[in-house]
């Protein structure tokens, strides 16, 4: 037997069936990733990089995607905060190369973090408070609601017996009331 023989024609033709029907699996399963490739949460860049690791993947079975085609997965995965964008990269009339894409979402991703609100969280409270002092004690300015409290003649009096000291108090009627107060119960003062 020769060892530099060439393998007979029947396993060359077995051994390329299997490569196509290999090929052509992962060419599909690689279409499918990038038709439902979402940029989501991530960077530009992130998202930039899994689509050309997808595309390359591609290149590399040799079934490169077409110019426009590569495009057309890029955009698609964008997302509503890119709307702008894409409209105006759809609408040009000579295709846009994917570098020079790259470098407008890049820029588009900054103009978006530039025109977030910044929430400063460290003034926010639950309570509400008023200009004026309370003579009472306790948390807010919530009476529960089985408190003696009554309004007469445009001003609210409370009157609690709990502890010396405490006696008939008056407050003003029209001041804001508590939502928090309210949701459990308690008469907002």
């Amino acid at each position: 037997m020769l060892l530099n023989a060439p393998p007979p024609p029947k396993v060359w033709n077995t051994l390329e069936r299997m490569f196509t029907a290999h090929s052509r699996a992962l060419s599909m399963n690689i279409h499918y990733q990038l038709a439902t490739l979402n940029k989501g949460d991530s960077s530009v860049a992130n998202y930039f990089h899994k689509f050309t690791q997808l595309t390359n993947t591609l290149a590399a079975v040799d079934q490169p995607l077409l110019p426009h085609e590569a495009l057309s997965f890029l955009l698609a995965g964008l997302g509503s905060k890119y709307d702008s964008l894409v409209t105006s990269v759809k609408t040009q009339l000579h295709p846009m190369s994917l570098e020079d894409l790259y470098g407008h979402m890049l820029g588009h991703e900054l103009r978006i973090a530039q025109n977030q609100p910044t929430v400063d969280l460290s003034n926010v409270s639950a309570n509400f408070t008023n200009k004026g002092s309370s003579t009472r004690g306790g948390r807010g300015n919530c009476l529960p609601s089985n408190s003696n409290y009554t309004h007469v003649g445009g001003r609210s009096n409370f009157n609690s017996n709990r502890g010396r000291g405490r006696g008939r108090q008056n407050f003003s009627s029209n001041r804001p009331v508590c939502q928090v107060c309210q949701k459990q119960g308690h008469v907002a003062l």
